[in-house]
Parts: C-alpha cells; sequence; structure tokens
C-alpha cells in the first residue's frame, strides 16, 4: 500500500486544536502537526485503534465538518479532514482494517 496523506486537523483530549496531515500508511496512521505553540508527530498503529466512531453532531464538529472520533488505548482524539470525501475514505480504509482484525 501506497500511503495516502491528507489535511487534517485534530484534537486530543488534552489541549488544543492541531493542523497539519494525517498519513495512512500500512499499518499505522500518522499525525504530522502544529497548535498552540507546539509540534507534533505520531504515529498510531491500527491495532492500537480500539474504536472509531462518526460524529456529524454539532458538538462533534471541527471547524462545522463531521468528526471522526478515534479511541486510542485510554485516550480520545477527534479528527476532522478538510478535504471532501477524505473523512468517509477513513472510516472505509479503518473498517477494512476492522474486518482484517487489525483495529
Amino acid at each position: 500500500m501506497t500511503p495516502r496523506r491528507y489535511a487534517a486537523v485534530w484534537a486530543p483530549n488534552r489541549g488544543g486544536q492541531l493542523v497539519g496531515s494525517l498519513v495512512l500508511g500500512p499499518t499505522s496512521l500518522t499525525f504530522e502537526g502544529r497548535g498552540d505553540g507546539r509540534e507534533m508527530l505520531e504515529r498510531v498503529r491500527y491495532a492500537d485503534i480500539t474504536s472509531f466512531e462518526l460524529d456529524r453532531s454539532k458538538e462533534g464538529r471541527i471547524a462545522g465538518r463531521a468528526s471522526l472520533l478515534l479511541t486510542i488505548g485510554n485516550r480520545r482524539v477527534r479528527l476532522g479532514m478538510p478535504e471532501t470525501g477524505a473523512l468517509p475514505e477513513l472510516v472505509e480504509h479503518l473498517s477494512a482494517r476492522e474486518a482484517e482484525g487489525t483495529v
């Protein structure tokens, strides 16, 4: 699988929003970005994602768009993607991983 890169905005359960990119690799997601005076680079193995849920509620939106709520171990990350079709593509990708038993 060739890694795919998307523009992304995410909010860890502690701290403000970060802006950057999300890379879908063969075995992991990689968050690269900055915000609130900090930079972040984090790789998350698909096997470490315990759940994911598309959130279209008003409270769950990031920049007015639906978000994806990822549970990674005992923490949650809310993820928004401004590119049209990118969030449903990510949900499809994670669903395929879940069917394979890697999520």
